[in-house]
């Protein structure tokens, strides 16, 4: 969501069942639509919206969410490279519930409050 397209096709050719909100009709979606979605499917949400880095919108229980910052200085080509090798070098439990933010050079996985 908020992500080219490009992301999703890049994801599956690394072995992964992504698929791009144009993809399953979702193009447009409220937040709480995609949250639906995400939890109804056991998707982990991949996107650039901010919003979804707020743990309150977020239900107690979800399959996850990845928020990609900005990489400024690198071609959408090479950003979506980079993030796909990233996200292969995340174990599932890493993900589960948790809030991944990514940006150059870090990753930093946000677990839900106590």
């Amino acid at each position: 969501e908020n992500v080219a397209v490009s992301l999703a096709s890049a994801l599956r050719d690394a072995g992964y069942e992504a698929r791009h909100v144009i993809e399953v009709g979702l193009r447009g979606a409220s937040d709480d639509e995609l949250l639906v979605r995400i939890i109804e499917e056991d998707e982990i949400l991949v996107t650039n919206d901010l919003d979804f880095s707020d743990e309150r919108i977020l239900p107690a229980s979800h399959p996850g969410v990845i928020i990609l910052r900005v990489w400024p200085n690198l071609s959408p080509e090479l950003m979506i490279s980079d993030v796909t090798t990233r996200i292969s070098r995340l174990d599932v439990e890493e993900v589960t519930g948790n809030i991944v933010v990514m940006e150059p050079g870090k990753v930093r996985i946000r677990g839900k409050p106590s």
